[in-house]
């Protein structure tokens, strides 16, 4: 291309210096635009690491470690910034150092590179503290170690489950699908298999001993965290999709040549109907499929060149946009009316609210039923399920019992919350807070009702 003459990106330290920088600007760009940086959840997770510190550890244990060893030389004010920016950029530099080992042409590992760098799940996974940041770029780091045959490939396997048992079982479902095609290295799936499963009964049966063993592992849709665009909190781009999908046409000229992307693709794609967090995995695969988009639309031949410039056009501004908007959500989120409403609770109090706020309550020194740890839950099958009756039941005798069960003293409730889960105001919660509750705060975005 005219365009890597003009950057002088044709070599490819060049090339990685120039994709790290873009990279770099677009993480930082958030964090310029914040109105605050009291987060919640960045609190909650720094939290982790002063807990870690005074020995109490919280499963996983790896994130706490990390954020307790990091909190000896840097501030705590700076540290969710400072890591999410590494682990982004250390994980774009193995995505472009695997699409090398494929031999993957510069100009689609370059392309690849940068629409990686502007999409929402990659925003999602590095901007500040994220709980599955390290375990995606270990996963990453593992892989590559895999293809290259380096002896550090199970030590980088194995570190996955001390920050997510989830990501480590996806890891180890994805290599089977490999091996199944590739049987010389069944031994060294067993091998692997092997060791994980020991090294996850010595780290985790402690815990489930304690708190049993959670039957939700996943609470949430397809389509809800699927598509960012839709309201998702970490999902892709419409616009990218549909890229995606004329990617994934014309690389099936060379079909032969990308059927372990395809077998992927379909693998991923299932498992994502179940578990959300795959999307973060899939994102990588989009970002080649959009870059194959790309290129071929540049090296094709167009009888009106006007025409192939808007087209060009078009393709930049729609990945553009989805992440330009992506990072005007997450630069304000939560908004202020959302932290106006968690700064106006009663600490020290139990607090009834969506699991999804459950970290950024107790962020707050409040105490909640449900968050989305459900790992470090006692009796969490019981609480989801008592959860479930406060939300969508209409008896108010059945409802006083949760709530003198939990001890609850607030009910935390914004406008999220009414629109995915009641359709009327006169149902469930809503209609028993309505007649028997006191609201002591309301700013048209969170209402918090306190238990008489």
């Amino acid at each position: 291309m005219k365009m890597l003459k003009f950057l002088k990106l044709e070599k490819n330290v060049n090339a990685v210096i120039f994709i790290l920088i873009i990279a770099l600007i677009i993480l930082l760009v958030p964090h310029l635009f914040r109105y605050s940086y009291d987060s919640g959840m960045n609190d909650y997770f720094l939290g982790l690491g002063e807990n870690f510190i005074k020995g109490d550890f919280v499963f996983p244990y790896g994130l706490g470690f990390v954020l307790g060893l990091l909190s000896l030389v840097l501030p705590f004010n700076i540290i969710c910034i400072v890591l999410g920016i590494l682990l982004g950029l250390g994980s774009m530099y193995l995505f472009y150092i695997i699409l090398k080992k494929f031999k993957v042409d510069l100009n689609l590992r370059i392309i690849s590179c940068l629409v990686l760098s502007i999409s929402p799940p990659f925003l999602y996974l590095f901007y500040g503290c994220n709980k599955y940041a390290i375990p995606i770029f270990l996963s990453l780091l593992a892989f590559y170690f895999f293809i290259t045959k380096k002896k550090w490939f199970i030590f980088s396997f194995l570190l996955v489950g001390l920050f997510n048992i989830g990501i480590l079982f996806l890891n180890l479902f994805l290599f089977l699908l490999y091996v199944l095609i590739h049987r010389k290295y069944f031994k060294y799936f067993l091998k692997t298999l092997v060791i994980s499963l020991v090294v996850f009964l010595i780290s985790y049966i402690p815990t489930f001993l304690s708190f049993g063993l959670p039957k939700i592992f996943v609470l949430d849709g397809f389509f809800r965290n699927f598509v960012s665009d839709l309201g998702g909190r970490f999902g892709l781009g419409i616009f990218s999709i549909l890229i995606g999908g004329a990617g994934l046409f014309f690389s099936w000229k060379e079909k032969k040549k990308y059927w372990l992307v395809y077998l992927s693709i379909f693998a991923l794609l299932l498992l994502s109907i179940r578990f959300d967090v795959v999307v973060l995995y899939f994102n990588f695969l989009l970002s080649f499929l959009i870059g194959i988009a790309f290129v071929s639309l540049v090296n094709r031949k167009w009888a009106n060149k006007t025409v192939k410039s808007l087209m060009i056009l078009v393709f930049i501004c729609g990945l553009l946009f989805s992440g330009i908007s992506y990072i005007d959500r997450i630069s304000n989120s939560p908004s202020k009316e959302f932290v106006e409403g968690l700064e106006s609770l009663d600490r020290r109090s139990v607090v009834f609210s969506s699991y999804e706020y459950g970290l950024l309550i107790k962020s707050k020194g409040n105490e909640v039923v449900l968050d989305e740890e459900f790992w470090n839950i006692e009796n969490v099958n019981e609480k989801w399920r008592d959860s479930e009756k406060l939300f969508r039941g209409n008896n108010l005798n059945e409802a006083l019992e949760i709530i003198g069960k939990y001890d609850i003293g607030f009910i935390f409730i914004d406008d999220k919350m009414k629109r995915e889960t009641w359709d009327n105001k006169k149902e469930g919660l809503l209609f028993i807070l309505d007649n028997h509750f006191e609201k002591v705060f309301d700013n048209n975005v969170v209402e918090i009702w306190k238990v008489k």
